[in-house]
């Protein structure tokens, strides 16, 4: 029969006596390792983890709470903290055991109490630990006091190295998995502190290598004084006998601490994901001197996740971009790396900072005019940058090219430099990809159209566009009418403003404008690649952008440049070009093919436009115009609209 004894002796015994699979050996190199009989290094500690229901069956135990509360009483956890030693294994024999228990919840507040004092113990003794039982981790979320540990954690002046690596593991859960802010808080918390030398961070080092090495450095040092000293001289005895005297002092430190460089280049990386908290950090970051490209890949990743899940107000993201603009004429150029060759990447301070300013522009938010202006007036940023950031500025659309190729969407950015061609969107995707590039995703535009085409679009499930050919603009209407391009104008401008230009180019009798949501007019745009594949179609969107100067257009991207005379217009323009055009598709006017019918697989463009009288305008200006007109042509667009 094993009595009580026995047992809390086999609870406190190396778990590898007690596992037929475990190692042979648990030691600390770099970090833990087991070493198995076959010579393999592992460094996972699953065994940390013990059924011991099963153990407790195999020698007829019954009495397991009894043993348990033995366990609390004999525990000290204030040598449990080492690695392999008795006590190591005693602790967790005690969670292991606290995990089958059938009434666990009347000791879960006891294995708490012990858990924190587990990590108070760590951090009296930081420096001589070298490893954090990943049970004890474990164990501390499932019992929801992590926030209680980091608190603990926060408010020590040093901590191991150990709890550094795994409040980052922490913080890369809580930010990928399961976002916590409070936790997040107290972790931006101590993260600062070690920035500001208020934690320090200590790291184990191994007692048979490095501090053997560190006395061996010192005796050669000695030897090198001692030839000094066989010039009898009493300079060079006080010398040496100084000397000795410091050397003593020296190996009575601890020489298990030292403090990591890379700590603090490792906590500034991680802390990137705070800079909405602290812009600060983020000036740092850039005034220190990186060697290591995963220091680079970290960095984008943070902060990528600060763009794309923290909003930055526009206090900090003002500080942020004027800071960029006072380094990036600094930075060196990009490297040119070889092609087809193998190279390290470097870290590179100019291609984390392209990454920022893609990101302002990527985002939703639109910040005030002073965030854009401070990047837009870099000298040396590329200047297809600048003019996607000026559209981000205005509020509107920087022009994309959108081709269908095996059911699957490609898109192009025109003022992108990184034209990511191999990227392929479901529908799905491609209508969030447009979405995130929109600045206005909930607002209305319209489009003024000729009563006779409408109705034959609606009847058909098509949209009509023309050919510059029969544009007013000259630098537009010049562009060879035998080339299929085609275009639909439709504007921002929702109200009355600047009428009379408006119908004065573009109005007549039977014309009126209609509006409808961007949402629906997305819908329909992106089907016309689905339902014209035959004819090779490439689409174009995008806003207008209006200048001073500007030429005859010559190729397609051309056309979303436009003369400041027809800013009023504040024109969202679709563009196809046709690259096999179907004859049955071609309308001629006066012998001219100027127009071309696309099918469109969705009809929301179509059934979601407002037909209410109070909604549409007709033309003002017309006096020919009577109401029983404008009665008659919005009673047949609905009898229309009805039968779809």
């Amino acid at each position: 029969m094993i009595n009580d004894n026995i047992v809390l002796e086999l609870l406190k015994t190396n778990y590898m006596f007690l596992v037929d699979d475990n190692p042979k050996k648990v030691f600390i190199f770099n970090g833990v390792r087991k070493l198995y009989e076959s010579g393999i290094i592992n460094t996972n500690l699953e065994f940390e983890s013990k059924d011991f229901s099963l153990f407790f069956k195999r020698y007829n135990i019954n009495n397991i709470e009894n043993i348990f509360n033995i366990c609390l009483e004999k525990i000290d956890i204030s040598k449990s903290i080492y690695l392999i030693q008795y006590d190591y294994y005693f602790f967790l024999s005690i969670i292991n055991i606290y995990n089958i228990l059938p009434n666990k919840e009347k000791y879960t507040n006891k294995i708490k109490e012990l858990i924190i004092l587990y990590f108070k113990n760590t951090l009296d003794n930081a420096g001589k630990v070298g490893h954090i039982s990943q049970l004890v981790i474990k164990t501390t979320e499932k019992l929801n006091i992590l926030e209680d540990i980091l608190k603990i954690l926060s408010e020590s002046s040093q901590i191991e190295y150990e709890h550094f690596n795994q409040i980052s593991i922490w913080q890369d859960t809580i930010i990928k998995n399961e976002y916590n802010e409070t936790i997040l808080n107290i972790i931006f918390d101590i993260r600062n502190n070690i920035r500001k030398d208020k934690i320090k961070v200590i790291k184990y080092i191994n007692t048979d290598t490095d501090r053997v090495n560190n006395f061996k450095n010192e005796l050669l040092k000695l030897r090198d004084k001692i030839n000094i000293t066989s010039n009898i001289d009493d300079k060079y005895i006080d010398e040496f006998l100084n000397y000795i005297l410091e050397l003593n002092e020296k190996f009575k430190i601890d020489n298990y601490t030292y403090s990591d460089a890379n700590i603090k280049e490792n906590n500034i990386i991680e802390l990137l994901i705070f800079i909405n908290k602290d812009i600060s950090i983020f000036e740092d970051f850039c005034l220190k001197k990186w060697n290591g490209y995963h220091y680079h890949r970290k960095a984008i990743e943070n902060l990528l996740y600060v763009f794309n899940n923290i909003i930055i107000d526009n206090e900090k993201a003002t500080v942020l971009t004027y800071t960029i603009s006072k380094i990036y004429p600094n930075l060196p150029s990009k490297i040119n790396y070889p092609v087809n060759t193998l190279y390290t990447p470097q870290f590179e301070l100019r291609i984390i900072i392209d990454e920022i300013i893609n990101m302002f522009i990527n985002i939703e938010k639109i910040y005030d005019e002073k965030v854009y202006d401070n990047l837009i007036n870099i000298n040396n940023l590329d200047s297809d940058i600048k003019k996607r950031l000026q559209y981000k500025r205005n509020k509107l659309f920087a022009p994309i090219k959108i081709i269908k190729k095996n059911n699957k969407y490609l898109i192009i950015d025109k003022y992108d430099n990184k034209k990511d061609y191999n990227k392929k969107y479901n529908k799905k995707e491609l209508k969030e990809k447009i979405f995130s590039k929109i600045n206005k995703k909930d607002g209305i535009i319209s489009r003024i159209v000729e009563f006779s085409h409408l109705i034959e679009d609606i009847k058909n499930k098509q949209i009509t566009m023309s050919h510059p050919y029969l544009f007013e603009d000259e630098f537009e209407n010049q562009y060879p009418i035998d080339k299929n391009l085609y275009i639909s104008c439709f504007s921002y401008t929702v109200g009355k403003e600047n009428a009379y230009a408006w119908w004065k180019l573009y109005g007549n009798k039977t014309k009126f404008r209609l509006t409808v949501k961007i949402e629906y007019f997305i819908d329909s745009i992106i089907s016309i690649l689905d339902k014209n594949s035959n004819e090779d179609i490439e689409l174009y969107i995008g806003s207008l952008d209006y200048k001073d100067d500007i030429s005859n257009n010559e190729n397609e991207c051309d056309f979303f440049d436009k003369r400041k005379d027809f800013n009023f217009e504040t024109e969202l323009r679709i563009m196809v070009k046709v690259n096999t055009p179907s004859d049955e598709k071609i309308k001629y006017v006066n012998g001219l093919p100027v127009l071309y019918k696309l099918n469109i697989g969705n009809m929301s463009i179509y059934k979601n436009m407002s037909v209410n009288h109070n909604d549409i305008i007709f033309h003002p200006y017309d006096k020919t115009l009577l109401c029983k007109d404008k009665e008659a042509m919005l009673k047949i667009i609905k009898q229309n609209l009805n039968k779809k």
